[in-house]
């Protein structure tokens, strides 16, 4: 079941999309991999300026390999929106 704090952040999502309030910024983490993390902007009034705030990494390589071997819950109404050629350990996957 998904809990009301997060129905409510997924909102907030939502609403900083629709007006271009997310970001895409390169960084890298302490031992210097390089990542992508999607950033909501805030408008920080005093300073004039932006602040990012980090609230999802972009995945590489693709995460569907792993997510093909997970199965949705009973009560979605629908289906994964990929599959696989031959079975859930397959790396190829068609969208």
């Amino acid at each position: 079941m998904i809990s009301e704090e997060s129905k409510k952040n997924f909102t907030t999502l939502q609403r900083a999309f629709s007006r271009g309030d997310v970001s895409i910024v390169h960084c890298e983490d302490s031992k210097g991999r390089s990542n992508q993390m999607l950033c909501a902007l805030c408008h920080d009034e005093p300073t004039g300026t932006y602040k990012y705030v980090p609230f999802a990494i972009m995945i590489t390589p693709s995460f569907y390999p792993f997510v093909n071997k997970l199965l949705p819950t009973s009560k979605l109404k629908g289906e994964w929106g990929w599959v696989t050629k031959n079975d859930s350990t397959d790396t190829k996957s068609e969208t």
